[in-house]
Parts: C-alpha cells; sequence; structure tokens
C-alpha cells in the first residue's frame, strides 16, 4: 500500500493521523481534514490546501513525497505558511512524477516527542520530527520501557495499531492533535520482512531526551519504570511539559528541591532541604537558561543512612556511605563511615536489581530502617580501581586538599587537563562522591589518600 493509503486506512479504523489530502500524477487521491467528510474531493489543489492549511492547529503545512519504487529518501518540505508558495511545489512535485502527501503540520516544540518504533526498538527525541532517527543521540529503548515512558511523561497508554512487524513514524504530545483528537499521531508505517527487525537496545543515556528533562530527571525516571523503588518526584522541566512519578512517601520528612542540569554536573548546583521557589533556583543558578534543564521537588526520606555507589573498573561493586543524610557526604563535608551490614546488604541487593535491568551503575542511595531507596541513578561502569579514582600517566602531579572545596577542585581539574597533569586528593571524602564524579567526569589521572589518622585506624 502506498502511504497515502496507509494513512488513510488507518484514520478509517479510528487510528489519529495528521489532517492531510494526498495527490498523484492523476489527481487528488484521499483527504482527512476535520470538519469535511472524509475523502472529499476539493475543486484544485488550492481550494483542497487552503482549507487544510485554515483547519491546522498551528496555520502551517507539510509536503511528503514518494515514489510507488521508493517510498523513503525523496524531497520533504517542512512548516510552510504560504498556500500559493505550496501549490507551486505541489503541482511540480506532481509534474515531475512524485506522489504528494500534504498534512498539517504539529508542532514539535510543545513539549512532546517523535521517533520510530520497529520491532522490539523505539528511538525518538523531543523538539524533532520522526526523521530525528536520523541524527544523533536519540533516545533508544526496548519497546515496552518506551511504552512505560509514554505512560509515566505524558499520562495515557500508547496504542500501536500495527503489529511489531511494522516500522512506524509517530509523535506524541501533552494535548489533543489531529484529525481523531488524540494524543498519539501516526505518521507512516511499512511493513518489514522479521528477519530484519532490530533486537532491544540496551538502556542508555545522556541522549536528547534526557537533556531535554536533565539527566538526573531521566535516570531517576529509568529506575522507576524498571521498578526501583524511587521516591515519589515531580519534575518541573523547561521543555516537557510537569509530571510525576515515584512512590508516595509519609515520612512527615520535609521534600528536597533539586536542580536538573541538562548534563551530568556533579556537586555544581544548589540541593535543598525543604521549600525554596524553584523559579528563583534556576535564576540564581543559571540567568542564561543555558545549563539547567528541569527542577525535581522530592519527598523526603527519614534517613537512618545514606551514600553513593559505583562500579569499579573490575566490575565490582564501592558502596560508601554514612549517617543521616548523604549531602554532605557527596560534597565531602562528611568522610565516609562504616556501614552496618543490614544497610550493606539492602544496598547491595538494589545494586544487583539495577544490574539486572540495565547493567553497570552508579547511584545515589538512602536507606530508611527498612529498605534502600534509589535517589540518583547514571549508567555505567567507572575506571575507578583501588585508590585510582581515574587511571594515566601524567606528565606531572598536583596536589589537592579536599578542603578547598568542590568549586576549587573544579578548577584545578581544567588546570590538569590543559597541561597533561594529575592530581593526587588528600582527605576524608569518598571515592564515590563528588569529587571522584568530578575527575572522572573530566577523565584527569588521579588519585585519593587517606589522612595517616585513619590509615592507622582502618
Amino acid at each position: 500500500m502506498f502511504k497515502d493509503e496507509v494513512l488513510n486506512k488507518l484514520a478509517q479504523e479510528g487510528g489519529n493521523v495528521a489532517q492531510f489530502v494526498s495527490f498523484g500524477p492523476g489527481g487528488q487521491r484521499f483527504s482527512r481534514i476535520i470538519g469535511d467528510n472524509p475523502d472529499w474531493i476539493y475543486n484544485d489543489v488550492n481550494t483542497a490546501l487552503e482549507t487544510l492549511m485554515s483547519r491546522s492547529g498551528n496555520g502551517r503545512i507539510n509536503i511528503r513525497t514518494f515514489l510507488p519504487d521508493k517510498p523513503d529518501g525523496n524531497p520533504f518540505k517542512y512548516g510552510l505558511d504560504d498556500v500559493r508558495e505550496a501549490v507551486g511545489m505541489v503541482q511540480q512535485f506532481i509534474n515531475q512524477g512524485f506522489y504528494i502527501v500534504v498534512n498539517e503540520n504539529i508542532s514539535i516544540t510543545d513539549g512532546g516527542f517523535s521517533g520510530v518504533l520497529f520491532g522490539n526498538l523505539m528511538e525518538g527525541a523531543p523538539g524533532d520530527t520522526p526523521r530525528c532517527v536520523e541524527k544523533a543521540g536519540c533516545m533508544r529503548l526496548p519497546r515496552t520501557l518506551g511504552f512505560d515512558l509514554i505512560k509515566a511523561v505524558y499520562g495515557f497508554p500508547f496504542h500501536m495499531p500495527f503489529k511489531s512487524t511494522y516500522r512506524v513514524e509517530f509523535s506524541v504530545h501533552p494535548h489533543r492533535v489531529g484529525y481523531a483528537q488524540d494524543k498519539q499521531v501516526i505518521w507512516q508505517a511499512e511493513e518489514y520482512d522479521p528477519a530484519l527487525l532490530p533486537q532491544a537496545p540496551e538502556v542508555e543515556w545522556p541522549n536528547r531526551m534526557s537533556a531535554a528533562m536533565g539527566d538526573k530527571a531521566y535516570g531517576l525516571l529509568m529506575a522507576s519504570i524498571i521498578g526501583l523503588p524511587v521516591p515519589h518526584t515531580t519534575v518541573v522541566s523547561r521543555m516537557i511539559p510537569l509530571f510525576s512519578f515515584g512512590e508516595q512517601i509519609h515520612s512527615e520528612e520535609p521534600d528536597w528541591v533539586r536542580t536538573v542540569p541538562k548534563d551530568q554536573t556533579p556537586g555544581k548546583f544548589q540541593t535543598i532541604r525543604g521549600w525554596k521557589d524553584p523559579f528563583a533556583i534556576m535564576q540564581e543558578d543559571d540567568p542564561d537558561n543555558s545549563k539547567i534543564a528541569a527542577i525535581i521537588i522530592q519527598h523526603g526520606i527519614k534517613a537512618h543512612y545514606s551514600g553513593s555507589a559505583i562500579t569499579d573498573s573490575n566490575d565490582k561493586l564501592i558502596l560508601e556511605g554514612c549517617r543521616g543524610y548523604g549531602d554532605k557526604f557527596m560534597t565531602g563535608n562528611q568522610a565516609p563511615e562504616d556501614l552496618p551490614s543490614q544497610v550493606r546488604g539492602e544496598v547491595t541487593f538494589l545494586y544487583e536489581r539495577i544490574r539486572e535491568k540495565i547493567g553497570p551503575a552508579r547511584f545515589e542511595w538512602v536507606y530508611d530502617g527498612r529498605l534502600a531507596w534509589n535517589v540518583q541513578l547514571h549508567r555505567g561502569r567507572t575506571a575507578t580501581s583501588g585508590n585510582v579514582i581515574y587511571p594515566g600517566l601524567p606528565k606531572d602531579w598536583l596536589t589537592f586538599h579536599v578542603e578547598s572545596g568542590l568549586e576549587a577542585l573544579r578548577e584545578m581539574t581544567a588546570k590538569a587537563q590543559a597541561e597533561n597533569l594529575g592530581i593526587r586528593v588528600i582527605g576524608n571524602v569518598g571515592l564515590t562522591s563528588h569529587f571522584g564524579d568530578i575527575l572522572r567526569k573530566a577523565k584527569v589521572p588521579s588519585t585519593l589518600t587517606q589522612p595517616m589518622s585513619q590509615e592507622k585506624s582502618a
């Protein structure tokens, strides 16, 4: 079936497509425009496009072309708002032998995302058309996790009217759009040989979706949809509409208000226990709106112990923490402590669940006396081994004392990167704290040395 036939059949069966009218060398073929009967034949191309543009949600249209023996890779015109210009293009394409689908333009900046569902793979990105899959950085998820993400973020169950053998181009929106006024739109569907279907991808980020909602929010969302215990979290994003996920906690503890950078930026921006105006936080920490993607508001947990964990270069768990809340531990203001066996057991169990679902990971945790909660998640093993934070053979070494603070370490790290230097960190901090995160992210050769008093007591 031709592309426009597929769209027309989908609309007949109750699926949602963008309003459209199609043409071929023989004239008009199909139409689905709100307010007119299905397949209404318009007097001419100008009348058809004028009607479509006037009833489009944003007054714009797109022109897609195809050939019977070449359905993809043909001319495509996006976001036209001049009827005469569009009519001229359609006539030109018809004269060249193309078939044409002219559809309403649905905004790609409304907080939704577009992508492709193909076999057990879902790919997509916000702020783009389904052709985003031809670019680097798309979100890639197994089919079922993609459906779970849509349900969590956009609040409705994604329904796919095609078998998994179809390659389906789609978009998801926070409000009703298209001919059938639904929150999802099918743009194209083609059936493939089952032997050509892609396998389920590994869950990985950063990607364009994690940048849109913030790396920290995306990691927590992944933790929630794969079934890990995550405290109830509300995401106030610049780009993605407000959404929440996780488990309600009635601990009578104050909420945490956390900044969410587009990319992981350990310990740089504010984390507040208790309430503070999230918009004021954004303005203070990111006045030019370039670094922070969102603010998250997370239910407070009565923390008996808190800390973080990483997978080291030997694929082993490094687990550290302290009594009470973990913010001071992460920023180097509280030293790691010996953890009770019950705490270590619960956090190790959490780690094993993470490994089963997404592989090696780095995460922050809080133990409430009963179980370990996941409060931050990043995928991947680290290069850390023993007291080596990040390996390498620099031309010389700098010495850094943790009392100088995280911002001073960022400055020294930039110098080390520029001059091929290593950094020896001296102080009572954890390998898994933000000090280690900064050096690992920068890939600066570095080691951690504990003070002599602690080494002797250990």
